[in-house]
């Protein structure tokens, strides 16, 4: 082996998943803004008069309903954390669907929405892909 087949093994074989603790130059404009709206408003009001503005829902448990600032590798960015299924699926589906429902909404457990104005996670408490963990073991 010749040092540039080396180099290209080495770097065909190289870790890609190297953690970082911050990503660079990012842009965290919009978190402020999030910030403002917790104090000054109830989270139902941040969903349906800011980020639903056009398409508002109507939630069946409200309360269960929280927005976190969350800090990861990536930055920071806001959770909202919907702890009624339903109110998560309206959520989604007036947001990102505009008001369609698709067929596969009630396997849908989170979804990250990002745009010019908004980035965040919607979380419900679903098990991921609404399997619960018993479904998920093999016979032996």
């Amino acid at each position: 082996m010749n040092d540039t087949e080396r180099i290209e093994l080495e770097n065909y074989l190289a870790n890609r998943f190297v953690r970082q603790e911050r990503v660079e130059n990012y842009d965290d404009e919009i978190i402020p803004q999030w910030q403002e709206w917790l104090q000054n408003y109830d989270v139902p009001e941040i969903i349906n008069d800011i980020v639903c503005l056009k398409r508002p829902v109507k939630f069946a448990s409200p309360e269960s309903i929280t927005i976190e600032i969350h800090e990861a590798a990536a930055g920071k960015f806001p959770i909202i954390v919907f702890g009624d299924d339903m109110d998560f699926e309206n959520f989604i589906v007036n947001l990102i669907y505009k008001g369609v429902r698709p067929d596969n909404i009630s396997q849908m457990g989170a979804s990250f929405i990002y745009g010019k104005k908004q980035r965040f996670l919607a979380l419900s408490k679903k098990y991921y892909s609404n399997t619960p963990p018993e479904k998920d073991k093999l016979p032996l």
